[in-house]
């Protein structure tokens, strides 16, 4: 079966763990921190924006 990388906009939610509300927007900066380490949920998925094959 073929794989795919697929593309989305879409919503996600995370419990952040910080002093105040600035604090935990610097923990969001893709910069500085791995979001993806982050415990997250997708909350919604709006669109599909591409979709190419993995080779």
């Amino acid at each position: 079966m073929a794989k795919f990388t697929v593309r989305f906009y879409c919503l996600v939610e995370a419990v952040i763990e910080a002093e105040n509300q600035q604090q935990a927007l610097i923990k969001c900066d893709l910069n500085e921190y791995d979001v993806n380490k982050l415990q997250h949920t997708i909350a919604e998925i709006d669109d599909v924006i591409e979709v190419e094959p993995v080779l």
